[in-house]
């Protein structure tokens, strides 16, 4: 036997004897993160969701883990529990199928994959193998990284059927990933559908064409900051008995949001925008929002987060909703005070919306400086007081008269009022008009409000035109 075929075999027994070991090694790894992973995503959820059984049993290559989890009633009180009780009687069951690495099932280089499989009632498995007859509903896999993160990916084939006599439900597809870091220090979603249909003999509804991406980071303990985006490329709702009528109609929807760090401070900008919208008489041929929110002290606000989760956790059973209510203002008035105190300037830039009969147009921009702690931590009228004397908002505001008139449409009478009464404030300075639109430019600061420059509302003893 030649040295080259004695390495060869040397080789080889090594990797039939050295593979086994490590992933009967790994598997004792998986079992500790996976088990981590389930009361990490339970303390997330709250405090009443519980693990109600769970197997575990552990192989060489591979595991398979059932588990149970339920709602635990013990001790709540108050109304806000009533939901928890009434979903009480459910159980939601996963059995998961476990592949240990280094190379899980031959298809990846991960410390492990794992299989989900939701174990349904056998009346809504039925349902769901009418939605999709021959094939799997979905795949749900999640990989575990050598580094602690993890990634899942969600698949759903295209699917039609009738849940339910004279009801249809459409699928187009859908897909999605997450990916997450050790500790979840940073989460990235992806997510899409192709389109969502849904119809009865009464209603009809059609979503198409949905994208969902998030890229977010960890900041200040609790908060994330980052990068989400969501599209929607048509909206459509009709009623069809017993008339037929269009009830909502969005084309192009997008809504996207930025937030990031300097030093102790956070900065939020974002935009919504649509095209075409029709609902009721209005019609809207594009819409635009976009906001920004900067100087926000962010270890202020993630105190102010942590607190409003602990009320809500502790929701269920407290003693009675006046407890609750005034735990909910407690932390809203302490750490929402830290948050004044830091001057934050919420602006929007923009919001326009135009439609077939004018235009809409309105920027604005709010702050409230030199806020003192005294002031704030006094008694609510004190409060509203400093509030009003440090409160400074500018705003300009322009409205073609056709979308007025549109606005006014079938209601008999109140076009009329609205248009003497613009008279007057025209009459008196607090408007202006600019060819076919009406404008004006609001401020309001140390407890006084102008229109155009002109303090409104008008003396008494102001002369009238």
């Amino acid at each position: 036997m030649s040295t080259r075929t004695r390495l060869w075999l040397l080789a080889a027994t090594a990797i039939l004897i050295g593979y086994p070991l490590a992933a009967w090694i790994i598997g004792f790894i998986v079992q500790e993160q996976v088990q981590a992973r389930e009361q990490a995503a339970l303390q997330r959820a709250g405090p009443y969701f519980t693990v109600e059984e769970r197997t575990y049993r552990r192989g060489v290559f591979g595991a398979t883990e059932v588990v149970t989890f339920g709602i635990d009633t013990k001790g709540l009180k108050t109304p806000a529990a009533a939901a928890l009780i009434a979903l009480s009687s459910y159980r939601l069951t996963a059995r998961n199928t476990l592949h240990h690495g280094p190379f899980p099932g031959g298809r990846t280089f991960a410390l492990a994959t794992i299989d989900t499989e939701l174990v349904l009632p056998a009346e809504a498995q039925k349902d769901l193998d009418a939605l999709f007859p021959g094939q799997k509903p979905y795949t749900l896999r999640t990989s575990l990284g050598w580094l602690g993160g993890y990634r899942i990916e969600f698949s759903s084939p295209p699917a039609s059927g009738e849940p339910a006599p004279g009801t249809t439900i459409r699928s187009g597809g859908m897909s999605g990933t997450a990916t997450v870091t050790r500790g979840q220090q940073s989460i990235a979603l992806d997510f899409s559908a192709k389109g969502l249909g849904a119809s009865s003999e009464e209603f009809q509804a059609q979503l198409d064409d949905v994208r969902v991406k998030s890229v977010k980071q960890r900041a200040f303990g609790s908060l994330r900051l980052g990068h989400p985006s969501v599209s929607i490329g048509r909206l459509e709702a009709h009623r069809k008995a017993p008339e037929q009528r269009l009830l909502l109609s969005v084309q192009s929807l997008q809504i996207i949001d930025h937030s990031s760090a300097t030093g102790d401070y956070l900065s939020y900008s974002g935009k919504l925008g649509a095209g075409p919208v029709q609902a009721a008489k209005l019609t809207a041929t594009r819409e635009q929002l976009e906001y920004t929110a900067t100087h926000i002290h962010g270890p202020s606000l993630a105190h102010l987060v942590d607190s409003l989760r602990g009320v809500a956790n502790a929701a269920p059973s407290a003693p009675s909703a006046d407890q609750l209510q005034r735990q909910f203002w407690d932390a809203v008035r302490s750490d929402g005070i830290e948050l004044l105190l830091h001057d934050p300037v919420i602006e929007i830039p923009h919001l326009d919306y135009d439609s077939p009969q004018g235009a809409f147009r309105l920027s604005a921009r709010l702050t409230a400086p030199e806020l003192k702690r005294e002031d704030l931590e006094r008694g609510s009228p004190a409060l509203v007081a400093a509030l009003t004397q440090h409160l400074q908002a500018n705003a300009d505001i322009r409205i073609d008269t056709g979308l007025l008139d549109k606005m006014t449409e079938g209601t008999p009478g109140n076009g009329d009022r609205l248009a003497i009464a613009a008279r007057q404030l025209e009459a008196q300075g607090y408007i202006a008009h600019e060819g076919n639109a009406l404008t004006t430019h609001l401020r309001f600061d140390h407890g006084k409000l102008s229109l155009d420059g002109k303090s409104f509302p008008p003396s008494r003893a102001s002369p009238q035109p």
